[in-house]
């Protein structure tokens, strides 16, 4: 089994589910220009990350991904059996990470600069399906059932690129500052939200201390901090 990758990317989510099912794999990194070449397109037809190579072939986008290296190594305990409602809330909060919380992140981040508003409703948008993570997680340790799931890698994944320190005014040319515009959010709507602490392996270097895998899993999760220049990682799959 070998990831593609390109740090930082979402294929980093991937690497981290990788790592929680602790079964060997190969780590191919990648540049920019290798992902446009021919030989790439073969395995990604849009020449995006992250891909994942089995015996059988190549499969891409990184939900599908860990939902289906969640099935394969069910030992893991990453999910729930078919056809059960637990099963039904990992797809589900795995699908939400994908379609409610990360849209807003990257258009708070893509227009922060150029257009403000359109930054402020980001955030707002990010505000209100954070909020529903917020809610499931108030008197649980995990998004699903007892135990550590695809829902709560992928939701936690996201989550650390959320908007959590832009500001509702932006500088102008002298360097003063300006307040947004009109339609932006107004001052008295609520700061933009913060990771919640209760979803506990946001951070699963500590958890890693136990097996001996702490070093490496930093090092791949250190790339969840790194900014994106011109949002180039927002297009990769």
């Amino acid at each position: 089994m070998r990831l593609y990758h390109v740090a930082p990317s979402r294929s980093t989510r991937v690497l981290w589910l990788l790592e929680e099912i602790g079964q060997p794999y190969e780590l191919t990194l990648m540049t920019g220009e290798e992902r446009q070449t021919g030989e790439h397109r073969r395995r990604h037809p849009l020449g995006r990350v992250p891909v994942l190579e089995d015996e059988e072939g190549f499969l891409f986008e990184s939900a599908a991904l860990c939902l289906q290296l969640a099935d394969v190594y069910a030992d893991a305990q990453l999910t729930w059996p078919l056809a059960t409602h637990e099963r039904g809330l990992v797809y589900q909060w795995t699908v939400f990470a994908m379609t409610e919380l990360e849209p807003a992140i990257i258009e708070a981040r893509r227009y922060r600069e150029d257009d403000p508003a359109r930054a402020q409703a980001g955030i707002v948008r990010f505000q209100a399906a954070a909020a529903a993570v917020e809610q499931a997680l108030d008197g649980h340790e995990y998004l699903v059932g007892d135990r550590f799931s695809v829902g709560d890698l992928v939701c936690g994944a996201v989550l650390k690129r959320s908007p959590t320190s832009y500001p509702t005014s932006t500088p102008t040319s002298n360097g003063s500052k300006r307040a947004p515009p009109a339609n932006a959010q107004p001052a008295s709507a609520p700061k933009p939200w913060r990771l919640p602490r209760r979803l506990p392996r946001l951070q699963p270097v500590a958890h890693r201390q136990r097996n001996g895998k702490a070093a490496r899993v930093a090092r791949h999760l250190r790339q969840l901090h790194c900014p994106t220049r011109g949002e180039a990682s927002d297009r990769q799959g």
